[in-house]
């Protein structure tokens, strides 16, 4: 965990109202500038991953529906998350929390799943946690100075906190994303859902400086490309963008349905159809758009040793 800082070089995220970029920026998995590999035949095979279900109380599982869909967990849902939480840790002893009781059954002997809102008033006492992660919860919350509070309160001196997200915006070094392009009108009505309801949606850029604020130290930030779609030259951003011509027609109903229907006040024929016009754009080969992850972490201080009496010796 001694890496050096890595951030984005010279611009701060851009506001809303800019889906392009003027030149690559400096990223963690991606250095130099981008190569389209426009020749590529990758955007006519398909990746596709299933999940294993499990049997759970019924008392957990009076799940919402609407416009056709389980919210917020459906099968397609835990198809997408599979697709994005891909990761395992077996020298731990690990906590997951979720509103959903959506986890199977059988894990390993080190895991264990709680349905909780961690929101609330967390219930493990201070100083408890080696490691608290977090991981794509933009639009999830409410208060995050308190969220981070918590974090730190219960993790123990010299404990670290991390959290990656996803920016909730899109670029293009090549202008092949247009400002009136459906994926950023999508974008822009996201975010405007995300301030109507008081949970923003794209915090990404605002990590670093919450983490920091919450008295972590020695706080790092790493910024990641994820282009959208298996366009670039480079082998290994072009396996990500493969994954990523998966993830991201699913995240378009995932995350904006419910968004457009409840919030924005649309009908679930006119929210599809703008849905339907990102997910063609999402396979123009012309496009050559990508987003970022960023993943910030942070140490709680360790504790100061507490102050003795200074003894004083009389010299006779």
């Amino acid at each position: 965990m001694a890496e050096s800082t890595t951030r984005p070089r010279g611009r701060s995220p851009p506001k809303p109202a800019n889906g392009t970029a003027t030149e690559t920026e400096r990223f963690v998995n991606a250095t130099t500038g981008i190569v389209a590999d426009d020749d590529s035949n990758e955007y006519e095979e398909t990746i596709w991953s299933s999940s294993d279900s499990a049997s759970i109380a019924s008392s957990v599982l009076n799940y919402q529906y609407e416009n056709g869909r389980r919210m917020p967990n459906d099968e397609w849902e835990q198809d997408r998350l599979d697709l994005a939480h891909h990761v395992a840790f077996p020298n731990a002893r690990v906590i997951g929390t979720d509103l959903s009781a959506i986890q199977p059954r059988n894990t390993s002997p080190n895991v264990e799943f709680v349905t909780d809102d961690f929101e609330e008033d967390w219930l493990y006492p201070p100083d408890y946690f080696d490691f608290i992660h977090a991981r794509t919860i933009s639009g999830c919350v409410h208060d995050w100075p308190r969220l981070l509070r918590q974090s730190y309160t219960h993790l123990k001196p010299g404990g670290y906190f991390e959290i990656v997200e996803v920016a909730i915006w899109a670029w293009s070094d090549d202008g092949s994303l247009k400002e009136d392009s459906p994926y950023i009108q999508w974008l822009t009505h996201l975010n405007q859902a995300g301030d109507k309801t008081g949970r923003k949606m794209n915090v990404a850029p605002e990590l670093r400086r919450w983490v920091t604020d919450a008295g972590f130290e020695d706080v790092t930030e790493k910024v990641y490309v994820v282009p959208l779609g298996p366009w670039p030259k480079d082998p290994r951003l072009k396996e990500l963008g493969k994954w990523e011509t998966v993830v991201a027609p699913e995240s378009v109903e995932a995350y904006g349905l419910r968004l457009y229907t409840q919030i924005l006040g649309r009908s679930p024929e006119e929210a599809r159809t703008q849905q339907e016009r990102v997910k063609k754009q999402f396979r123009e080969r012309s496009l050559h758009a990508y987003t970022k992850v960023y993943a910030v972490y942070g140490r709680k201080p360790q504790a100061k040793p507490a102050c003795t009496a200074q003894q004083t010796t009389a010299k006779e």
